[in-house]
C-alpha cells in the first residue's frame, strides 16, 4: 500500500531575480544554503520576504528528505520494494526539481498536480531536494502574458513524498448517472521486474454507510514488466440516491488490486488474498443535460445563481485554506446561492470536496485567459498544446466530483481572431470527448459581435453594460437602466440566433470601492447596477446568473482601475465585510431561482 509523508513545513528559500541559481549551483548538495531565508511550505515567494509582493521570476526551495533502503534500487541487492514518488499539488508556473544534484523532472503550468519518480537519483538515508519555481510570464504559456489575478509565484500547494508499491493502481475514475448506472476505469502500473497477472475489484457503498450497493470486477489483466494497462468497469446501483444541491448524497468506490498469482483469491473464505494496492474515491450519481434551451439535473429543470470566486482568503492568500473556503461556501448558501464558478484556474481539490459535501454546483476552468492570438514568435499551436495539456490534467484530477457540471476551456478571449475562435472550439470539443458526462463551454465577453458557440453545450456570457455606460458618460442620469436595456436586447438577439442553447450569465457586476458611498465607483452604485441588470435575466432560456464577484481579491500590480491593486468588484471586502449590495443578493437569487 502507498505510504505518504507530508513535506509541508520548514524549507529554505532563495529568490533569484537575475537567474543565477543554476550557474552558482543552487541545486548541488554541497551548496551552502545557511544564509537562505526560511519559509513554511506551501508558500508563495513573498511569504519568505514581504518585499517580494508582485515579484515575477525564479525562486529556489530546498530541504532534506530521508528515504528508506526499501525505496532505493540495489540497496538490498535487488529491485526496490516500493518506488519513491514526489507529488506536487501546484507550483506556479514552471518547475524544475533536483535530488542530490541530479535533475529528476520538470513541469509547466500552475494549479494542477504533477509527480516524478525519485528512484534514479535516490539513496538510502538523507537526500537533498531542491525545487526551482519560475513565475515569469511567457508567450505561448497558459495563462501567458496576461492574467487578471495577482501572479503569486512559488510552491502554492502541498508537496508529498509517497512510497508506492511497484504494482499499483493509478487514477481511478467513476462516471455515474442519476439513474444509478455507472462506468469506471483505473490504470494498473507494473514497475516490477516481471510480468504480473492482476484482478481489479470495485465495491460501491454510500458515504458513511456499510451496505454495499454494487460489486464489479474488471477482466483479468496481464501486464508486462514496466508497462501499464487500464481496467474497465460497468455496473448499476438502482437503489443509490442521486446527488443534488438539495441532497448531496455521496458514495465511495473502494477499488482493490489483487495479484492473482499470489496465494489465495478474493473469494476464498479460508485463505483470501490481500490486495497489493487499494484506493477510495468519493463520487455521486447525477446527470446534467442541456436541451431545448434548458438545463436539467437528474431529469429536473435546473436554474442556478451564485458567485465567481478567486482562490484567495485573507489568512492564506492562494495557499490552501479549507476552513476559509468552507466559511465562504456556507455563507454563499445562506445567501441563496447554489453555484460557484471557480475562476480562472483549477482550484485546490479540497474546494471541490467541499462543493460535493455541501451541495454547491461548480464550474472548473483552465487559465486560458485574455488570449488575443499569436504571441510574439510563438505560434497558436504552441498555446493550444499548453491549454490542451492543462485541460487533460484538470479533467483527470477532477472527474470524480459530482458538483462539477461545467468544464470551461477559456475566459474572455479575442474571438474575432480566427485562430482564437477555432482554438476555443477545438478545446471544447476535446472536453466533450474526454468527459461526455459534463457540459463543455468557453466563457465569452465578445459574444454580442462574435458569437462562436458551435461546439459549446451552453452559452456562457460575460457583460458589464452599466460600467460601459458610466465610462462613456460618467454624469448620465441613470446608466443602470441602460445596462438593463442592453442585456434585454442582446440576450433576445443571441437567443434568436441560437434558440437551442441554454444561456448562463457567467459574469455581471460593478465595482464598489469599500467604504465609498457616493460617486460612480461607490458601494451604492454597485448595488444599483447589480439590481438593475439582474432584472434582465428573468427569461426561460437564461438558466444561470453568476455575480462578479464574491469578495475583493488581489489584482496584478498593473494599471487596472487607476492602479488600484485590490479588485473592488466583490460584494464583500477581502476580509469578508459586507458591502451594500450583499443585502440585496438573497432576494435576487430567490426570485431568479423561483424558490
Amino acid at each position: 500500500m502507498t505510504a505518504s509523508i507530508d513535506l509541508s513545513g520548514l524549507w529554505r528559500f532563495q529568490p533569484d531575480p537575475h537567474d543565477e541559481g543554476e550557474r552558482r549551483g543552487f541545486f548541488r548538495p554541497g551548496h551552502d544554503a545557511q544564509r537562505w531565508l526560511e519559509v513554511n511550505v506551501p508558500a508563495p515567494f513573498d511569504a519568505a520576504a514581504p518585499s517580494l509582493v508582485a515579484y515575477e521570476g525564479m525562486g529556489w526551495y530546498r530541504r532534506e528528505i530521508v528515504l528508506p533502503p526499501a525505496s532505493v534500487p540495489g540497496t538490498a541487492g535487488g529491485e526496490a520494494a516500493v518506488e519513491p514518488i514526489l507529488r506536487f499539488e501546484g507550483v506556479t508556473y514552471n518547475t524544475r526539481v533536483w535530488l542530490n544534484g541530479q535533475a529528476v523532472g520538470e513541469h509547466q503550468g500552475g494549479f494542477l498536480p504533477f509527480e516524478m519518480s525519485l528512484a534514479p537519483a535516490a539513496r538510502a538515508g538523507v537526500n537533498v531536494l531542491v525545487v526551482r519555481a519560475d513565475s515569469t510570464r511567457r508567450d505561448g504559456a497558459v495563462p501567458g502574458p496576461r492574467r487578471g489575478w495577482r501572479p503569486f509565484g512559488g510552491i502554492l500547494r502541498e508537496v508529498v513524498l509517497e512510497h508506492r508499491p511497484l504494482l499499483r493502481l493509478d487514477r481511478p475514475a467513476v462516471t455515474a448517472r442519476g439513474d444509478g448506472s455507472f462506468t469506471a476505469h483505473v490504470r494498473v502500473v507494473n514497475h516490477s521486474g516481471r510480468e504480473r497477472r492482476v484482478q481489479v475489484e470495485m465495491r460501491v457503498t454510500p458515504l458513511g454507510g456499510s451496505e454495499t450497493v454494487a460489486v464489479v470486477r474488471a477482466q483479468t489483466l496481464t501486464i508486462p514488466a514496466g508497462a501499464r494497462e487500464t481496467a474497465h468497469f460497468a455496473g448499476s446501483a438502482p437503489e443509490a440516491k442521486p446527488w443534488s444541491p438539495e441532497s448531496p448524497a455521496l458514495h465511495i468506490a473502494g477499488v482493490r488490486l489483487f495479484d492473482i498469482d499470489a496465494p489465495g483469491c478474493p473469494d476464498d473464505p479460508v485463505n483470501p488474498a490481500k490486495p497489493v494496492d487499494e484506493a477510495r474515491i468519493a463520487f455521486g450519481f447525477r446527470t446534467i443535460e442541456a436541451r431545448d434551451a434548458r438545463l436539467f439535473l437528474n431529469g429536473q429543470p435546473l436554474r442556478f445563481a451564485g458567485f465567481n470566486r478567486h482562490e484567495d482568503t485573507p489568512r492564506a492568500g492562494m495557499t490552501p485554506d479549507p476552513h476559509g473556503v468552507r466559511a465562504d461556501l456556507l455563507h454563499m448558501k445562506s445567501l441563496g446561492a447554489n453555484f460557484v464558478r471557480l475562476c480562472h484556474y483549477p482550484h485546490h481539490p479540497s474546494t471541490l470536496d467541499l462543493c460535493d459535501e455541501l451541495g454547491m454546483l461548480a464550474m472548473g476552468e483552465i487559465p486560458l485567459y485574455w488570449w488575443g492570438g499569436p504571441e510574439g514568435e510563438t505560434s497558436t499551436s504552441v498555446k493550444l498544446a499548453a491549454a490542451e495539456g492543462q485541460l487533460r490534467e484538470m479533467i483527470a484530477r477532477d472527474v470524480n466530483h459530482p458538483s462539477l457540471i461545467f468544464w470551461s476551456v477559456s475566459n474572455e478571449t479575442s474571438e474575432s481572431h480566427p485562430d482564437v475562435a477555432s482554438g476555443n472550439a477545438q478545446l471544447v470539443a476535446l472536453a466533450r470527448e474526454l468527459d461526455p458526462s459534463r457540459l463543455a463551454v468557453h466563457v465569452s465577453d465578445r459574444w454580442p459581435n462574435d458569437p462562436h458557440f458551435e461546439q459549446d453545450q451552453t452559452a456562457c456570457l460575460n457583460g458589464y453594460p452599466s460600467l460601459a455606460a458610466v465610462m462613456r458618460q460618467p454624469d448620465a442620469a441613470n446608466p443602470f437602466a441602460e445596462g438593463t436595456r442592453w442585456w434585454n436586447a442582446e440576450l433576445e438577439r443571441l437567443h434568436a440566433s441560437h434558440p437551442e442553447l441554454p444561456i448562463v450569465i457567467a459574469e455581471f457586476g460593478y465595482s464598489g470601492l469599500a467604504g465609498v458611498l457616493d460617486g460612480r465607483s461607490g458601494e451604492g452604485d454597485q448595488m444599483e447596477a447589480i439590481r438593475a441588470e439582474a432584472e434582465a435575466f428573468q427569461k426561460p432560456y437564461v438558466c444561470g446568473m453568476v455575480i462578479w464577484c464574491y469578495a475583493d481579491h488581489p489584482w496584478p500590480e498593473e494599471p487596472f482601475l487607476n492602479r488600484v491593486t485590490t479588485s473592488p468588484y466583490g460584494v464583500l471586502t477581502r476580509d469578508r465585510r459586507p458591502k451594500l449590495a450583499m443585502a440585496h443578493v438573497p432576494g435576487l437569487f430567490k426570485r431568479f431561482r423561483g424558490v
